[in-house]
């Protein structure tokens, strides 16, 4: 898989991508957020075409049905950084609750939306204005669907 906007690509295999799922409900939310940015003419600086790509591409499941290894929104979770060797827990949020010093990541941030989707295992890699950088996705500590929390 491949997002211009980041130059972004999931797992190993890039010959062979597959469809990251999205539930129905972030997917409605982030289609509004992606809407307004691109009215602006900053878009691209605030990722919302990146994340309109990501969207596009993904397969859109019931909330119930979203497999409970796949990164939702308000996902906390483990990554690594595997060049560093370092762990880090952080949770996925809309841009408005953003606060990367708590481990509050954008979805509209580079790893944000690399994160979007992603299952545990996955390794991730993306570039970023400072740099490629691949990440892998350890351990998955709370999704809201896995714990029947389809209001967040």
């Amino acid at each position: 898989m491949h997002r211009s906007a980041w130059n972004f690509s999931k797992g190993i295999n890039m010959k062979y991508p597959t469809a990251i799922c999205v539930t129905d409900r972030d997917a409605a939310k982030l289609a509004r957020i992606v809407e307004d940015l691109l009215r602006r003419s900053n878009a691209l600086e605030y990722g919302a075409e990146s994340l309109h790509e990501t969207l596009d591409a993904a397969r859109i499941l019931p909330s119930p049905e979203i497999p409970g290894d796949v990164v939702t929104m308000n996902s906390a979770l483990v990554i690594e950084d595997v060049a560093q060797r370092s762990l880090r827990t952080l949770t996925l949020v809309y841009p408005e609750q953003a606060d990367p010093a708590l481990g509050r990541v954008s979805v509209l941030s580079p790893l944000g939306n690399a994160l979007l989707g992603a299952r545990v295992g996955e390794q991730l890699r993306l570039a970023t204005p400072a740099g490629e950088r691949l990440v892998r996705v350890i351990s998955m500590q709370f999704q809201p669907e896995a714990a029947g929390r389809y209001d967040l």
